[in-house]
């Protein structure tokens, strides 16, 4: 940015980007990911989809509910987490792998790029302003990666509770029928 004298603004407002725009963006990096796992091929359509909803979910939460992104982010990834822990299981592949790849979009680097320039800036300008724009987007870039670390966590773990849970034998046919005494 120094070369090209660009800067990046530590306060800047942050734009919305329109939903068929968000969406298959947040699929293409989804796509790209199950390689640092070593995934097989065709399980690479599964974190692609979880990730593509839970983007949509994302941005329908903070566009139309005005929800603020670390709320959006936990809720987008729980139910990420709910939908590909299942598919993780089946395929006995790393959760990791499917799980990751879809939220990776949600990732916050703008927040870690402006606290990274507003350091910079906070060196060469020691003003409460600039240090309090320093304290928000470190703030935003943390609370959002617990927020998608908390999520997908969450998610998972439900999705294996539900998937474990001891069915009563009198709702399932499969099960023998519970003899009374």
């Amino acid at each position: 940015m120094a070369i090209g004298g660009a800067d990046l603004p530590p306060d800047a407002p942050l734009g919305s980007t329109r939903l068929w725009l968000d969406v298959p963006a947040a699929a293409v990096a989804a796509a790209s990911y199950p390689v640092y796992f070593s995934l097989p091929l065709r399980l690479t359509i599964w974190p692609v989809l979880a990730g593509a909803v839970a983007h949509a979910l994302r941005w329908a939460l903070i566009n139309e509910a005005a929800v603020n992104a670390p709320t959006a982010d936990l809720l987008a990834c729980l139910v990420a987490g709910l939908l590909l822990a299942p598919v993780a299981r089946r395929a006995h592949a790393p959760f990791a792998g499917v799980g990751f790849a879809a939220v990776v979009a949600l990732l916050p680097g703008v927040y870690v790029f402006r606290f990274a320039a507003g350091l910079v800036d906070l060196a060469a300008d020691p003003t409460a302003a600039t240090l309090l724009s320093v304290g928000a987007n470190a703030s935003a870039a943390t609370l959002t990666t617990l927020a998608i670390v908390v999520g997908l966590v969450t998610g998972r773990t439900l999705a294996h509770r539900l998937i474990d849970a001891p069915r009563h034998p009198d709702s399932d046919p499969a099960l023998p029928a519970r003899r009374d005494r």
